[in-house]
């Protein structure tokens, strides 16, 4: 699947493109983000592997929703496996504030939700605590392919307020950089 640049959620920064092909894999952003947000890139990278991509939806110094792709990386790789939800919604709301870190209510809650990825509906992890949400799915069947790299187990996660999580679960796969 080949999305342009002119989709509403992919990022103008213009590193986006490199940081696709280092990646190898297909990333997530939101489906349709609001008008006025804007889309900022981090990346994280182990051993010198790029691993991760996050791609927060600000609007003015408010972050509102952050979308990130965690790869799979080679087995002689010691890294974590998946994205943490717990450690991704703390993150979240230390950062998400102009005004400073968000305090956390007691009691995270655990449950089952979803990610809506290309139209498909993908069961998932959702973590909820207080006023803010965060979702995780694992996609794609880990295996090689032709040259005996490996491929597969992606990580996507969501975090957002509670109130935009509905339609912060909306993603759709960049693939414009990724090599066939």
């Amino acid at each position: 699947m080949f999305h342009s640049s002119a989709h509403p959620g992919r990022p103008v920064d213009p590193t986006w493109p490199e940081l696709l092909r280092s990646f190898g894999r297909p990333a997530a952003l939101l489906d349709a983000p609001r008008p006025g947000w804007q889309c900022l890139v981090g990346q994280g990278s182990t051993d010198g592997l790029l691993q991760r991509l996050d791609l927060g939806y600000h609007e003015g110094r408010t972050l509102l929703v952050q979308v990130s792709t965690q790869r799979r990386l080679p087995a002689h790789v010691r890294a974590f496996p998946t994205l943490d939800p717990e450690a991704l919604l703390r993150d979240f709301l230390a950062n998400s504030s102009p005004d400073g870190p968000i305090p956390l209510p007691s009691g995270p809650v655990l449950g089952a939700g979803r990610l809506v990825v290309d139209g498909t509906a993908m069961a998932a992890r959702r973590l909820t605590w207080g006023a803010y949400t965060a979702t995780l799915a694992v996609i794609g069947a880990a295996g090689t392919d032709a040259s005996g790299e490996e491929r597969g187990e992606e990580s996507i996660a969501v975090v957002s307020g509670t109130a935009l999580h509905r339609e912060a679960v909306r993603l759709t796969l960049d693939t414009t950089g990724v090599p066939a």
